[in-house]
Protein backbone atom coordinates (compact mmCIF):
# COMPACT_ATOMS: atom_id res chain seq x y z
CA UNK A 1 0.00 0.00 0.00
CA UNK A 2 1.06 3.37 -0.33
CA UNK A 3 0.38 6.95 0.27
CA UNK A 4 -1.52 7.02 -3.16
CA UNK A 5 -3.14 3.92 -2.72
CA UNK A 6 -5.40 4.72 0.81
CA UNK A 7 -7.46 2.06 1.71
CA UNK A 8 -10.07 3.55 3.16
CA UNK A 9 -11.44 7.24 4.23
CA UNK A 10 -9.52 7.20 7.80
CA UNK A 11 -6.03 7.34 5.35
CA UNK A 12 -6.68 9.88 3.03
CA UNK A 13 -4.15 12.46 3.75
CA UNK A 14 -5.99 16.12 4.64
CA UNK A 15 -4.00 19.58 3.58
CA UNK A 16 -0.88 20.21 4.80
CA UNK A 17 -0.97 23.25 7.70
CA UNK A 18 1.48 25.26 8.96
CA UNK A 19 2.22 24.28 12.61
CA UNK A 20 5.47 26.45 13.72
CA UNK A 21 8.69 27.13 12.86
CA UNK A 22 12.71 25.99 13.36
CA UNK A 23 15.37 27.98 14.19
CA UNK A 24 18.86 27.03 12.62
CA UNK A 25 21.64 29.09 14.15
CA UNK A 26 24.43 26.08 13.85
CA UNK A 27 23.66 25.85 9.72
CA UNK A 28 22.43 22.15 10.88
CA UNK A 29 19.38 20.42 11.82
CA UNK A 30 19.42 16.91 14.05
CA UNK A 31 16.37 14.68 13.68
CA UNK A 32 16.50 11.92 16.55
CA UNK A 33 14.63 10.37 19.23
CA UNK A 34 15.46 12.42 22.26
CA UNK A 35 16.79 9.65 24.05
CA UNK A 36 19.81 9.14 21.73
CA UNK A 37 20.48 13.24 21.92
CA UNK A 38 23.40 12.69 24.35
CA UNK A 39 25.22 10.15 22.30
CA UNK A 40 26.06 13.04 20.16
CA UNK A 41 28.34 15.90 20.30
CA UNK A 42 28.47 19.17 18.07
CA UNK A 43 31.98 17.65 16.57
CA UNK A 44 30.84 14.59 15.20
CA UNK A 45 27.44 16.49 13.79
CA UNK A 46 29.43 19.14 12.21
CA UNK A 47 32.14 16.68 10.43
CA UNK A 48 28.69 14.02 9.41
CA UNK A 49 27.93 17.08 7.82
CA UNK A 50 30.34 19.25 5.78
CA UNK A 51 30.21 20.62 2.58
CA UNK A 52 30.36 17.30 0.37
CA UNK A 53 28.53 15.43 2.68
CA UNK A 54 25.35 17.74 3.69
CA UNK A 55 23.18 15.39 5.27
CA UNK A 56 24.33 11.94 7.14
CA UNK A 57 22.73 8.71 9.03
CA UNK A 58 24.59 8.83 12.61
CA UNK A 59 24.28 5.96 15.61
CA UNK A 60 23.76 3.37 13.33
CA UNK A 61 20.01 5.10 11.98
CA UNK A 62 18.90 6.45 15.64
CA UNK A 63 19.87 10.17 14.00
CA UNK A 64 20.04 11.82 10.78
CA UNK A 65 21.52 15.22 10.68
CA UNK A 66 21.21 17.96 7.55
CA UNK A 67 22.93 21.56 6.60
CA UNK A 68 20.11 23.87 6.42
CA UNK A 69 18.81 25.30 3.20
CA UNK A 70 20.00 28.51 2.53
CA UNK A 71 21.48 29.73 5.79
CA UNK A 72 21.09 30.22 9.68
CA UNK A 73 17.30 31.03 10.17
CA UNK A 74 13.91 30.34 11.04
CA UNK A 75 12.47 27.79 8.64
CA UNK A 76 8.67 27.08 8.37
CA UNK A 77 7.44 23.36 9.54
CA UNK A 78 4.14 21.72 8.11
CA UNK A 79 2.40 19.18 8.99
CA UNK A 80 0.04 16.72 7.42
CA UNK A 81 -2.43 14.80 8.66
CA UNK A 82 -4.44 11.86 8.05
CA UNK A 83 -8.46 12.00 9.26
CA UNK A 84 -8.23 10.48 12.88
CA UNK A 85 -4.81 12.71 13.43
CA UNK A 86 -2.40 11.09 13.15
CA UNK A 87 0.87 12.32 11.53
CA UNK A 88 1.10 11.66 7.58
CA UNK A 89 4.42 13.79 7.06
CA UNK A 90 6.67 16.66 8.26
CA UNK A 91 7.89 19.02 6.07
CA UNK A 92 10.36 21.57 6.55
CA UNK A 93 10.69 24.15 3.65
CA UNK A 94 14.33 25.57 3.92
CA UNK A 95 14.43 27.48 0.84
CA UNK A 96 12.67 30.72 2.00
CA UNK A 97 13.94 31.62 5.24
CA UNK A 98 12.19 34.28 7.55
CA UNK A 99 14.18 37.17 8.77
Amino acid sequence: MTAQEPTNADQTPLERELVGHIWVDSGQLLLTDPGYAEDLDYETIDTATDKKHRHAVLLDGMAMVFRSGLRNSRYPVYVTRFENGAIFKIEIEMTEPLE
